[in-house]
């Protein structure tokens, strides 16, 4: 009896035990979940979680401006009543700074107007702004005015300035980019694929970025070239490109190039830029002329590939001709696309890289071993 009554006790320990840990693992998970439900039934229809402006700037580009408005005047009025009552945040201000000054990107904004405004813009955000984690950083500010009164000025990576100072801001890019290339070059010697990856990725991207946002900068990347083809090509390839074979290399991968871009490739880009910038000088009309453009531009650079690949089909032999053509066929130039990581099987060696360039372009193979 004594033995039946101990068995029990142990099994009444193990159930109150059991049931010990369940609510504890309850609570743990149910608890977070049932704040958030509550916080977000207190800022009405906003779900707003942390910080006010990130729910603002999660609105879809393409709803109508008054449903915008909508969700931003309600956005609003949730912050001002129910937030921190010793924050002094005024409805009025607020509203203008979301609604009315488009002019943001992240963290970084804009304004463009008289000294006094600017002045009374400035203040209001370093009163307003730390109550939603915005912070001013005054020495990171610029102020930009008339050109009489401008030597030179970056704005998002780009220069703002007279003629001089533009000029200095070339040939800085010019050099910074060479040295660039030539440290890639270094570096494809022994990892082809790699370099390859940060040319067509990374370094011509920041490029079309510079051909877009200041002029004449196309010109001046001319001076580039040589460091391309003679030392950085070299290095990728394991060969210097004949000029036919060079107007090849900067065809798109889908046309059976290799997209190392010719500094004449973007010399339409800033007029380009201009032209689908310049809409947004009118706001209300902005979107459907900037669609117009957009297509006008997308078309007249078709028309400039098309030509561009003919002349280069022209110049070459037949045999490199059908293996561009081979290679122009679907798919069949995947293998140069991807970011060459290791954990996908993606990544060649240097005797894999260079043997498939060499391949795609009906090459004689160098460097192959004695025995197999």
């Amino acid at each position: 009896m004594s033995q039946l009554r101990y068995f029990y006790h142990i099994i009444g320990c193990v159930l109150l035990l059991t049931l010990l840990v369940s609510y504890i693992i309850y609570s743990s998970i149910v608890s977070p979940d049932s704040e958030r439900q509550s916080m977000t039934h207190q800022l009405g229809n906003s779900k707003l979680l942390t910080d006010p402006l990130s729910s603002v700037v999660k609105l879809k580009p393409d709803e109508k401006s008054d449903s915008q408005n909508e969700a931003l005047n309600s956005l609003i009025k949730d912050i001002v009543n129910h937030g921190d009552p010793k924050c002094a945040l005024n409805e009025e201000k607020l509203r203008r700074h979301l609604c009315s000054n488009p002019k943001w990107y992240a963290d970084d904004g804009s304004v463009s107007g008289d000294l006094n405004s600017i002045k009374d813009l400035f203040d209001e955000l370093q009163d307003i702004g730390p109550a939603f984690g915005y912070f001013v950083n005054p020495p990171k500010c610029q102020l930009i005015v008339k050109d009489r009164h401008i030597t030179k000025a970056e704005v998002l990576g780009s220069h703002v300035g007279d003629e001089n100072t533009c000029t200095e801001y070339r040939d800085q890019c010019v050099k910074t980019y060479t040295a660039q290339l030539q440290k890639l070059s270094r570096f494809a010697k022994t990892s082809p694929q790699n370099a390859y990856a940060c040319l067509t990725k990374g370094v011509q991207s920041k490029m079309t970025f510079l051909s877009r946002t200041t002029p004449n900068m196309a010109q001046a990347f001319q001076n580039i070239e040589e460091t391309v083809q003679i030392d950085l090509i070299l290095s990728i390839t394991g060969f210097i490109p004949e000029k036919e074979e060079r107007g090849l290399f900067s065809l798109p991968l889908r046309q059976g190039g290799l997209n190392i871009i010719l500094p004449d490739d973007r010399k339409g880009d800033y007029e380009w830029s201009l032209a689908v910038s310049n809409p947004l000088k009118k706001p209300e009309t902005a979107e459907n002329i900037q669609q117009q453009v957009i297509a006008s531009i997308n078309s007249e650079k078709k028309i400039l590939l098309d030509h561009k690949k003919a002349t280069v089909q022209n110049a070459l032999d037949e045999e490199l001709k059908y293996a561009t053509q081979l290679a122009s066929e679907k798919r069949s130039s995947n293998w140069l696309n991807p970011i060459p990581l290791k954990k996908y099987n993606l990544d060649l060696t240097k005797r894999e890289f260079r043997d498939g360039i060499s391949l795609r372009d009906a090459r004689t193979l160098t460097n192959t071993p004695s025995l197999c």
